[in-house]
């Protein structure tokens, strides 16, 4: 009889550490990506690339294509970029979609060096 109830406890505790590990690995994946605001407006969101090595940033809106597919070490270095693009295009007006990739790619590099690609 004791063995029957040494096995029900055993099974159910492994029940339960499946469970949890299959929990840690969900909040794993949902931190994966990021929502980007700046000013109040969302910039884009970052989200793990597919070898969960970088970030890549993904424009919501025009004033961010720059940074369209560059990615980053860590999320913030991203949200930086963005700001940084913010503030450039609203102290400089309305520039072209060309002259704002090449913008974007400076402030990315003045960043010190932490975008590792741009598309």
């Amino acid at each position: 009889m004791t063995i029957i109830i040494d096995y029900i406890f055993y099974f159910l505790s492994e029940l339960i550490a499946r469970e949890r590990r299959q929990q840690r690995r969900m909040i794993n994946r949902m931190t994966h990506a990021y929502v980007i605001q700046i000013a109040g407006r969302t910039a884009g969101i970052v989200a793990r690339d597919h070898a969960d090595q970088a970030f890549r940033f993904f424009a919501s809106n025009q004033t961010f294509l720059p940074l369209e597919g560059v990615l980053f070490d860590e999320p913030e270095y991203a949200e930086r970029a963005a700001r940084r693009l913010f503030k450039a295009r609203g102290a400089l007006g309305r520039l072209s979609i060309d002259d704002l990739t090449a913008f974007g790619g400076a402030v990315v590099a003045a960043r010190g060096g932490r975008a590792i690609s741009a598309h």
